[in-house]
């Protein structure tokens, strides 16, 4: 009854605020929770785990990849739900998923079990929960949508510098990994289920509203036709469409080589300090540094998107973490784990954000939980060789030089292909039996 009676306040009250807003809210808090199964809460336990169990890192790291697989193929299922029924039903469900699995966690004893725990939870947070997060926001915006989602992403960003320090200092405060992931799962749980159960909405035309709180009032029939300049504007693509586009392959090739890199230097960064000599206490503080610096950086540079472009602004960002990377070949010290901190936070927390926002602006809102669901499973299978191929290197070199090569490279090829994809236009008013055409050339 409460549910609904918010309902007929969307349709009839006129807010003070976009409601919109509220869903960044919303989208921030699952954002913060899903780092539960991100890489630099696990990178806390890699040693622990590996000291009691006597696993290798290529042996946590497959869980980590066995988890990823499972989202990737869940995610194209999950895509066309977004879009017909909204993101509240999946989202409740994939945290009261992800919550069992912590506690879970808490009680593992070998290593199927933990692949297990750990496997099924990541698939939910990647392939679930943070889709959903990230379609949420993209339904609600389009001029604002690149802000809208930076701010939203600040939540990620949040997780990564508070989770891996209160983890590392309830290890510390205990003396048990075990109740660390007690404490993830009451985490998760308070701050994501009822919030979302109460406030994510599917988008604003269902309740009269127009996308970036243009029209903050409900719609009556003379201005029922009413849209905004940005709305008017807005392309609309189906999967099949998109498909055809040259610039829907540039785009999963870019972004894909993003979460490459991403998933290898977020699980391998504190490990990789530690053994530069950098005290575990100083490494979860660089760690810690490098989300707030990434929480800066993805505010800012959506609000440069929309001065630049979605497309020249994520490319600058790729180009520049790629640089950046190279560096931590460089760091051996605690002060010069701090200016990666900063530097690589500062570039890999707007391509965080930038990297949905990118499919939003160039194939629309309709059709966007499918067109995400069928690009993830490419992504997320290069994140799951990412960390892989990372801790391989290390266990075969006992170095990790070699990869962070490697990881510089594809982010600097990334930002090349990221430029070459033109945003995609239509040939002719409607799509017809004709293919369409990327910009490209």
């Amino acid at each position: 009854m409460a549910l609904l009676k918010t309902d007929e306040a969307l349709k009839r009250a006129a807010p003070k605020i976009f409601y919109g807003w509220i869903i960044v809210g919303v989208a921030w808090l699952i954002n913060l929770a899903s780092n539960s199964y991100f890489n630099p809460v696990l990178g806390v336990f890699v040693k622990p785990l590996a000291d009691e169990f006597q696993w290798s890192r290529t042996s946590i790291a497959g869980a980590v990849t066995a988890g990823t697989v499972l989202g990737a193929i869940v995610s194209p299922l999950i895509g066309p739900i977004l879009d017909r029924r909204g993101t509240k039903l999946v989202v409740v469900v994939g945290f009261s998923v992800i919550t069992l699995c912590l506690f879970s966690l808490a009680g593992i004893s070998s290593l199927w079990h933990f692949y297990l725990a750990y496997g099924l939870g990541r698939a939910v947070a990647t392939g679930v929960t943070s889709l959903s997060s990230t379609v949420a926001v993209s339904n609600w915006f389009i001029k604002y949508r690149a802000r809208a989602m930076g701010i939203s992403i600040t939540g990620i960003r949040a997780g990564a510098a508070l989770m891996p320090l209160m983890v590392q200092l309830v290890i510390l405060g205990t003396g048990s990994w075990r109740i660390s992931w007690l404490f993830l799962a009451f985490l998760v749980a308070a701050t994501t289920v009822i919030p979302s159960l109460l406030f994510l909405r599917r988008r604003p035309e269902d309740f009269g509203l127009l996308p970036d709180g243009v029209a903050s009032t409900p719609m009556t029939e003379g201005t029922a036709s009413a849209t905004s300049d940005a709305q008017a504007k807005e392309v609309s693509w189906t999967l099949k469409e998109a498909m055809r586009t040259t610039s829907l392959w540039l785009l999963i090739l870019a972004t894909s080589q993003f979460f490459f890199v991403s998933g290898a230097v977020n699980l391998h960064l504190l490990p990789y300090l530690t053994d530069q000599g950098i005290s575990p206490a100083m490494a979860v503080l660089s760690v810690t540094v490098l989300a707030l610096a990434g929480a800066f950086g993805s505010v800012l540079w959506g609000l440069l998107a929309e001065r630049l472009s979605v497309r020249w602004t994520f490319a600058l960002g790729l180009l520049s973490s790629g640089l950046v990377v190279f560096f931590l070949l460089l760091v051996q010290s605690f002060p010069m784990a701090m200016i990666f901190a900063v530097a690589y936070g500062f570039t890999y927390g707007g391509l965080v954000g930038l990297a949905p926002v990118v499919f939003a602006d160039y194939f629309g809102r309709a059709s966007l939980g499918t067109i995400r669901g069928f690009a993830t499973p490419f992504q997320l299978a290069t994140n799951s060789t990412g960390f892989l191929f990372a801790a391989a290197v290390y266990d075969i070199n006992k170095s990790y030089a070699v990869a962070f090569v490697v990881l510089g490279v594809a982010y600097l090829t990334a930002g090349v292909w990221t430029l070459l994809a033109r945003p995609p236009v239509k040939s002719g008013a409607s799509m017809g039996g004709a293919g369409s055409r990327s910009a490209l050339g």
